[in-house]
């Protein structure tokens, strides 16, 4: 693969996956600041030097930055004091302190931390929707594109252009219910039938005995092209997007505090090397739905890791904030540094181990 290759199929997926998980989580905060009256100095997306931006009517700058791996909302009034035009520190005056997120109740500021996280994972509840919604209303056509020689479908006799209507008898209008008709066929002589033109066409094949859906049709020795459109209540779509949802974040959990405890190995996480192989080879294997699918996953799974009680993460921010309510007074900005590094090391421990994994798991 050359190098033009690697970073059209690889890198560029990668980078448009995490650019827009975290653009979705940083606008989570940017909203619910914005809804609480909190003024927002600026919103990036991407980290370094700046691209081009604009400045908005409330005074935000939005800006595109060189390197789209992070980004950041920064809210007026973190500290308790601001710098004037000639760059000097001064004291907010009491208008100011009425749009500072440092000078507002706990449950303001909880509300701004956690609207990152949240959003995150009703962002990918939606793509998960639209995934199951688009395939429902636009399912994959029964149109046979290429057959492999040697296959059970060339012994078969299936040319291309030939359209399989039926598997045993049984009517298929488009290529899950061809998928489900060969599983459930199994490794047995089958019949097929097949629109050859304006001719029906019954031809006798070899099934095979595959249970994985997504490997069913390469297995028989056939791609299809083509969609149909038909129409489909979003209902179940729905239902099946908010259940995988709640399941995946249950297991995100679950198995975070597995691997903490040991149960299982570090390996199971994966780094920016090991996400930018399964993004560039769900884009190959299965194109913009499949990219869409993983980006629903991992922002997902962006929202549940940001609320791990870490500090430097969201969850981090709201434990401190549940001190403060215990105590009554926010914790000594020195603690507060002192935890946030502590948290930063073992973030970048982290990092840097998934990373090892990643390269490990290529090198063999």
């Amino acid at each position: 693969m050359s190098i033009a290759d690697a970073i059209l199929l690889y890198t560029l997926p990668f980078l448009a996956l995490i650019f827009v998980v975290i653009v979705v989580h940083e606008w989570g905060h940017f909203w619910v600041a914005r809804r609480l009256g909190i003024k927002v100095e600026a919103f990036s997306m991407g980290f370094g030097p700046e691209l081009f931006g604009w400045v908005d009517r409330y005074g935000t700058r939005f800006k595109l930055c060189l390197l789209p791996l992070g980004g950041y909302v920064k809210m007026f009034g973190e500290g308790e004091s601001t710098r004037d035009s000639s760059g000097q520190k001064r004291p907010l005056n009491a208008m100011e302190r009425t749009w500072s997120y440092g000078h507002r109740p706990v449950s303001h500021r909880a509300a701004v931390v956690v609207a990152g996280p949240l959003v995150n994972i009703a962002f990918g509840a939606l793509l998960l929707f639209l995934f199951f919604y688009v395939r429902e209303v636009m399912p994959s056509a029964t149109v046979v594109a290429e057959v492999t020689a040697g296959s059970p479908a060339a012994a078969a006799g299936l040319s291309p252009e030939d359209r399989i209507v039926g598997v045993q008898g049984v009517a298929v209008e488009d290529s899950r219910q061809l998928v489900r008709g060969l599983i459930e066929a199994g490794d047995r002589e089958i019949t097929i039938d097949v629109m050859r033109g304006d001719t029906l066409v019954t031809l006798a094949a070899r099934g095979v005995a595959v249970a994985r859906a997504d490997k069913v049709l390469d297995s028989f020795g056939i791609a299809t092209s083509g969609y149909l459109w038909r129409f489909a209540s979003p209902i179940p779509s729905l239902k099946a997007g908010l259940s995988h949802t709640v399941g995946f974040v249950q297991r995100n959990f679950t198995g975070l505090a597995e691997i903490a405890m040991g149960v299982r190995p570090m390996s199971d996480l994966a780094g920016p090397i090991g996400i930018a192989g399964v993004s560039g080879d769900t884009f190959q294997s299965f194109g913009l739905m499949g990219l869409t699918l993983l980006t629903a996953l991992l922002s997902i799974n962006v929202g549940v890791i940001n609320l791990l009680p870490i500090p430097v993460l969201d969850g981090g921010h709201l434990m401190f904030m549940g001190f403060e309510v215990l105590r009554g007074k926010p914790l000594s900005p020195r603690v507060i540094k002192v935890c946030s590094l502590g948290g930063l090391c073992v973030m970048m421990l982290l990092l840097l181990l998934m990373t090892g994994h990643d390269i490990f798991r290529l090198a063999v």
